[in-house]
């Protein structure tokens, strides 16, 4: 428990000062309830609560996981006779069967995949929420947070345990109020909680090796900088009446606490080990309590120590308690034993470490059920039972592994024998996949479904050397087939698009001498290339020849690895990435890479293993299986852009001259201003962004950012090429606009992706607004040498990126 010696004042003000009158829910919210081996009563309670949430029923989405097999028949049958008792006409609820379900975070991680809301709540067993309280969470949400919580307050009990509980509760609640207002970071609760199902994805997977999951994603959220809150609306949880029964819960949450800050703090942001720091230090100040304490009755010099911890722990009792609504939530008796049952409860610190250091690191943080942690397995698929019991497997979306993915994407259409392919009269095709001996599996998945091409896996030949790919890149393309004409290099961590060996195929009949790249990435120059091409109806773009060399998927003529084994020793070592090796060699030799539109392959999600996490989730400027047009590998190969918007950081800046080695960089507030635009489009962009509403001037400065990066797409698309703007390509290349924009910014990130669709729209009108403005003004003219070469070097948007801060 985190709680003792933190502050319980002031407090943090509450998200939202509830629903305003009128206001009716909007958001699809789904109810996750974790039900294991409990009471037939608790089964009852749970839905009751469940029944008397004031929440519209089309809207609302509620999902109660028990366990799968004989060992959960009991709970499916308590499950059902609850459901059948206390059903609302028109509510989606549902019984999901999981082949995990302890501990918590394994039943979570199963039932994920099921949740059909854009906010997702999770609420224990035990918990009975007000009934109010989901519609002020979801309008908490919407005014800009990205997760909130509610306390909960015990329920009266009898008992001098319950009594000094129920006490101890509001001061920990208090604690974690006043550690949010204090330092900005706090304990996220994981059983009255709500978030959007965009925030849960930073946490997903859930650790399922552990009783404390919401600890875990208490650093993570914290070290991410995500806007949190709490909600007035309280919810209740029984009362608890045996001491040991409370100590073991507690011991229980500080071992899973003190675990996850030891297997978290080498990779924890500062605000997540500030976090991991103030909770060591208050477990510490626990037990030390009763300790010092003892020692101060023999040893004289201990006294002014115990005294002052007494103190301490005291004066966070009574800040606790001069809040109305806390100091109901117990009798005065409850109160004086507070700090009492601060002194016993130090003994489950003491029990937790004695556990851990015994090894018991799984078990269950809810129910009655055994210490025995099952993680994440895919091979069952979790049953899906409506309250009569019946089975349900239509319009579910299945939670499905890499591998299985890989397999259906990658669909063969040639056939041969032996190590490569041959593609109409003269092409040969090998193919490797380079990889970490950590992704040897994946990979291995992805070779097999290239298995036409005689596909081998390449790992890192020296995996102990430190982040770096050119060593492995190295020995990828060391592995072409000896008679191969055509070179295909994948790395472990992509997605092939639909008929992928296919595209290829005619790719390279196509274009039998060109270096074809298969992606780009969404907030790369390259990214903003693709998005330019895209806007002129252009099948292929070439590559920008001031960044690197996109090297997720390769298509290389025989001619160019050779010419690249012969630049790069066998023995490279260092930390210089393969994707600037290519750019620099294929450039010296005026090898001209062309990209697709839209990209064959895409990025799976995943941990980088060279450090690429700052930048974000990474994904296609315009993936091919996400766009019903498809790809057109005989189409027109675009003019390469002399200007490229991109937008990176939630800010506009343009790259000039980017069709030079030497490209320059300027905002787009000076770029205006420059060409002489300057007041252009202002009351347009206005108009749309106050439409959008934005909760803050940040987010308002984003949406401004965004139409107006669309804008300038469109002022540059060459005249006559002008699709509509609402066209399935040009609606996914904005959509990557936004996302890819704002990836390696948490607190924007979290915002563009509940909001995506109102943004794609604020883009589509900046883009109708700039072909409006070209075709009636032209396109604006190049700036002068000698303009341009006063500006900065375009590469600085890397390292010394403009901010929305900074306009």
């Amino acid at each position: 428990m985190t709680d003792l010696l933190v502050p319980t004042r002031p407090l943090h003000p509450h998200a939202v000062a509830g629903v305003p009158p009128g206001r009716r829910p909007t958001r699809r919210l789904t109810v996750l309830t974790p039900l294991y081996r409990e009471s037939a009563a608790t089964f009852e309670r749970s839905a009751r609560a469940i029944a008397a949430l004031d929440y519209p029923d089309e809207l609302l989405q509620v999902l109660w996981l028990v366990e799968a097999g004989a060992a959960g028949d009991q709970d499916a049958a308590r499950a059902g006779a609850a459901m059948a008792a206390y059903r609302r006409a028109g509510l989606d609820w549902r019984l999901l069967r999981l082949p995990g379900m302890s501990p918590k975070g394994a039943a979570l991680n199963h039932a994920f995949p099921y949740a059909e809301g854009e906010v997702i709540a999770i609420l224990d067993a035990d918990v009975v929420p007000a009934p109010g309280q989901a519609a002020e969470a979801v309008h908490a949400l919407e005014q800009g947070h990205a997760l909130v919580q509610a306390e909960e307050f015990s329920e009266p009990g009898t008992g001098l345990t319950a009594r000094a509980k129920a006490g101890e509760d509001a001061v920990w609640h208090a604690s974690v109020r006043g550690l949010k207002r204090l330092a900005g970071v706090h304990v996220v609760a994981g059983s009255s909680v709500y978030a959007w199902a965009t925030t849960w994805d930073l946490v997903r997977p859930v650790r399922s090796d552990d009783v404390e999951e919401s600890y875990h994603w208490s650093l993570r959220l914290m070290g991410a900088g995500v806007e949190t809150g709490f909600l007035a609306s309280p919810s209740r949880v029984s009362a608890t009446e045996r001491p040991a029964a409370a100590l073991r819960q507690r011991a229980r949450w500080t071992r899973g606490q003190l675990r996850a800050v030891a297997v978290s703090w080498r990779g924890l942001p500062p605000r997540g080990r500030l976090l991991g720091a103030v909770t060591v230090g208050s477990l510490a100040a626990r037990a030390a309590l009763p300790v010092v304490c003892a020692g101060a009755v023999a040893v004289r010099r201990l006294r002014p120590a115990a005294l002052a911890l007494l103190l301490a722990d005291a004066a966070c009792v009574l800040g606790a308690r001069r809040d109305p609504a806390y100091r109901q939530r117990t009798d005065a008796a409850g109160w004086a034993l507070v700090v009492p049952w601060h002194m016993v409860g130090a003994f489950a610190v003491y029990l937790a470490l004695y556990e851990w250091a015994r090894g018991s690191g799984g078990g269950t943080a809810y129910g009655r059920g055994p210490l025995a942690g099952r993680g994440l397995r895919w091979g069952r698929s979790p049953e899906l039972e409506s309250g009569s019991m019946a089975l349900l497997r239509t319009g579910v979306r299945q939670a499905t592994p890499l591998s299985v993915r890989l397999r259906r994407r990658v669909r063969m259409t040639t056939e041969s024998v032996g190590s490569v392919s041959s593609l109409g009269h003269a092409a040969v095709v090998g193919a490797a996949v380079m990889a970490h001996p950590r992704r040897a599996a994946q990979a291995a998945e992805l070779a097999a479904g290239l298995a036409g091409w005689g596909a081998r896996v390449v790992t890192d030949p020296v995996p102990g050397g430190g982040p770096g790919t050119l060593r492995t890149a190295r020995a990828a393309w060391a592995a072409v087939a000896p008679d191969a004409t055509h070179h295909v290099v994948l790395q472990d961590d992509v997605l092939p698009c639909r008929d992928f060996t296919a595209r290829v195929a005619d790719g390279i009949r196509e274009l039998p001498d060109a270096p074809l790249a298969l992606y780009a990435n969404w907030n790369s120059w390259n990214g903003a290339a693709t998005r330019a091409a895209a806007l002129q109806g252009a099948a292929w773009v070439p590559a920008v020849p001031g960044e690197w060399t996109p090297s997720l998927a390769l298509v290389l003529p025989r001619a160019d690895v050779d010419a690249l084994l012969a630049a790069v020793p066998a023995d490279v070592t260092g930390p210089e990435p393969d994707d600037t090796v290519l750019a620099r060699e294929l450039g010296r030799r005026g090898r001209r890479v062309l990209i697709p539109v839209p990209h064959w392959v895409e990025h799976a999600d995943g941990a980088s293993l060279v450090g690429n996490d700052v930048y974000g989730p990474r994904h296609s400027a315009c993936f091919a299986d996400d766009t019903a047009e498809g790809p057109d590998p005989a189409g027109p190969v675009a003019a390469a852009p002399d200007v490229l918007v991109h937008l990176f950081k939630g800010r506009v800046q343009l790259v000039l001259a980017a069709d030079t080695p030497a490209p320059r960089r300027v905002s787009r507030e000076g770029y205006l201003r420059a060409a002489g635009q300057e007041g252009r489009g202002r009351g347009r962009s206005a108009r749309a962004v106050t439409a959008l509403r934005p909760p803050s001037g940040l987010l308002g400065a984003l949406c401004e950012e965004i139409w107006y990066a669309a804008y300038l797409m469109a002022l540059h698309t060459p005249p006559g090429r002008a699709p509509a703007a609402g066209g399935d390509r040009v609606r996914l290349c904005l959509r990557s606009l936004v996302l890819g924009g704002t990836a390696d910014r948490a607190d924007l990130r979290l915002w563009a992706r509940h909001r995506v669709g109102p943004l794609v729209a604020l883009a589509e009108d900046g883009l109708r607004a700039g072909f409006d403005d070209r075709e009636a003004y032209g396109r604006p003219a190049p700036l002068p040498p000698e303009r341009l070469a006063a500006l900065p070097d375009a590469a600085l948007i890397w390292s010394r990126p403009l901010t929305l801060e900074e306009r």
